[in-house]
Formats: C-alpha cells, structure tokens, sequence
C-alpha cells in the first residue's frame, strides 16, 4: 500500500509590497532559524509573496548582497503577487507593515484570523520601512531588524504557523 505523504507541519506566509526586499528577507531567515533548531524543512511551507508584485523578478542585488554576507543564498529567487491559493494554504501570514496587513484584511476577510505584522510577533506594532532605491547599509539594517523579530518571536511564530485557526 502506497504511504500518502502528510502535508506540511507549519506554514507561513511573508508579505511585502513587491517581494523583492523584505519578505524574501524574512523567507531566507526563517528558514535559516528552523534549520538551526534542527527542524526538517520538508515539514514546512515557508514562501513570501508581495501585495503589489510583478511575477518572476528576481530579490534586488542590494537584498542578495546583504543574505549573502549571512551565508543565505537566494539568488533564484523570484517574486509572486498574493494569490487567494498562498493564503489559504498559509496557517500564518506575516506582514511588513500595517498597510500591507490592512489590505489583506480587507481584501480577505476570511483569512483576517490569520494575518499579523511581523512584529507582533513580539508584542510590538511596528512597522519595517522598504530598504528600495536606499543604501546597502539600510538593507543590512533592515535584515537586522526584521532577523530581531524573527528571533525574538521564533516561539510564537512555529506555534501559529502549525495551528490551522
């Protein structure tokens, strides 16, 4: 009898405005933390996408530059817009800002339960700015702050993202 493979054990969502910068960022480095915690990432959807995004353009050189000096690879990363499929696939979904988590709110009440800003993760509400057209420091810092986040509300983060709310 042939085994039916189970689906995922924890799913989340990034979400930027042209998923180029900051929700690849978070994607690469959340990524990063489950393979440090020893966790199979076979067991895990973890993708990002942009309210706004073209599809198919790659993450800036300024955002594959910065990954880069953290030994994170994503250079065959291409952008998707949302799609009513990646939400609904998606157990947590994580926003930049309070605009992005507005829209998506609005647009898809439905998955409202399960849309948040990266930072209340951490019991904060807190917008992370765009890093675009800036310089490769203000990527670094971006990549800082949105790393702080990510392991600061690592705990809270694995628990939403294995419950289907």
């Amino acid at each position: 009898m042939k085994k039916i493979k189970d689906g995922p054990k924890g799913s989340v969502l990034f979400i930027c405005t042209a998923n180029q910068c900051r929700s690849p960022m978070a994607e690469a480095l959340f990524k990063a933390y489950l393979r440090h915690l020893g966790k199979n990432l076979e067991d895990w959807q973890i993708q990002s996408a942009g309210l706004w995004a073209d599809k198919y353009s790659p993450a800036t050189l300024n955002t594959q530059t910065t990954l880069h000096a953290r030994d994170l690879d994503i250079s065959s990363h291409l952008s998707q817009p949302i799609t009513e499929k990646l939400l609904s696939s998606s157990n947590l979904i994580l926003c930049m800002t309070k605009d992005h988590k507005h829209h998506l709110r609005q647009d898809f009440p439905e998955y409202a339960r399960r849309i948040f800003l990266l930072s209340e993760m951490t019991a904060k509400v807190e917008d992370i700015s765009d890093p675009i057209g800036l310089t490769q420091q203000d990527y670094e810092r971006t990549a800082d702050i949105i790393d702080s986040y990510l392991s600061q509300g690592m705990q809270k983060i694995i628990n939403l993202a294995k419950s289907n709310h």
